[in-house]
């Protein structure tokens, strides 16, 4: 296969919608969690607002994960 019959590669455009993607779940969660503790749901508020936490705090152990270690 040449260069020219080669598809386009879109990696980084992959990773970076992701990412963005996953940047704005934490923010969608919180917001949730506004509207349930307004409805006067604390416990679902609450649990919208971990799981938010989880989501800022995701990224980063996956990546500890995943990056190999040095002999």
């Amino acid at each position: 296969m040449t260069t020219a019959q080669r598809p386009v590669i879109k990696t980084m455009a992959n990773l970076e919608a992701a990412f963005a993607g996953e940047s704005m779940a934490h923010i969608k969660y919180r917001y949730f969690a506004k509207l349930a503790r307004e409805a006067g749901d604390e416990e679902t508020a609450r649990t919208f607002e971990a799981t938010a936490d989880q989501e800022v705090s995701m990224p980063s152990a996956t990546w500890t994960c995943s990056t190999p270690r040095p002999p």
